[in-house]
């Protein structure tokens, strides 16, 4: 019998701040993932190459700010794939920001008995503005 199991999943989250004036605050309470046990070898995904989002900058003059959640598969070769907004009631402009950015994001793969698998992972980045 061939059986598969879920290795589980990694979070990520990002906070980004830039100066300005609060308006509002839109965003998405995704709730934690619960920790699983898991069998076998298993060496979590880690995160080495991190580029920080650049704060849109009609979003910030108009002061505002958002919690962009992103659902994404880390590759056998440690790059975010299939990058998908969990948060569709966010300006598109944060989202298209977080997306350019954890695009160049690189992990070192989750190892399952040696070998490299794909993992999910949620990301949240949170764009805030400091008084």
């Amino acid at each position: 019998m061939d059986a598969r199991l879920n290795l589980g999943r990694i979070t990520e989250n990002l906070v980004v701040t830039a100066q300005g004036p609060r308006a509002q605050l839109v965003s998405q309470d995704s709730g934690s993932p619960k920790p699983q046990r898991i069998g076998g070898m298993v060496m979590a995904a880690s995160l080495i190459r991190q580029v920080r989002p650049a704060y849109p900058a009609d979003m910030k003059a108009q002061g505002l700010e958002a919690a962009v959640v992103l659902q994404a598969v880390i590759s056998k070769e440690g790059v975010p794939q299939s990058l998908n907004a969990q948060s569709p009631e966010v300006n598109r402009a944060f989202v298209d920001a977080a997306i350019e950015a954890v695009r160049q994001w690189r992990y070192k793969p989750t190892l399952l008995n040696g070998e490299p698998v794909e993992v999910i992972t949620t990301i949240t980045i949170n764009f805030t503005l400091s008084q």
